[in-house]
């Protein structure tokens, strides 16, 4: 499956290493940003270092490339957010005042054996 050419590798690969996110997670953010328009990634795929240096939890979703943190200006594009990302698949959705955390992992990451 071929990544949308709407993200580029800056916006949702890690920024210290460029590992690349779950193509399908990128298919249904895709899917967000044509149901809403605009859609600023703040994080998203991240390898261990990267999730260490910003204070990232050990089993983050961004560890296994299926999160993004989506920059919200205001509680209405909140709401257009957390709708379309529900309406694309996403199964996790946690809101912060400037973000929305968004995430299709259905099993609980663990990265304890890797290390």
């Amino acid at each position: 499956m071929k990544l949308p050419e709407y993200f580029t590798d800056k916006e949702i690969c890690c920024p210290c290493c460029g590992l690349h996110p779950c193509t399908r997670s990128v298919h249904r953010l895709y899917q967000v940003r044509l149901a809403i328009g605009v859609v600023k990634v703040n994080s998203g795929r991240r390898c261990i270092r990267h999730n260490d240096e910003v204070g990232g939890v050990m089993a983050s979703s961004h560890l296994s490339g299926r999160a993004f943190d989506v920059h919200v200006p205001n509680a209405t594009y909140r709401y257009k957010l957390v709708e379309a990302a529900i309406a694309s698949g996403f199964t996790r959705i946690i809101i912060h005042d400037t973000f929305v955390h968004i995430d299709d992992l259905t099993e609980t990451f663990n990265l304890s054996n890797s290390k």
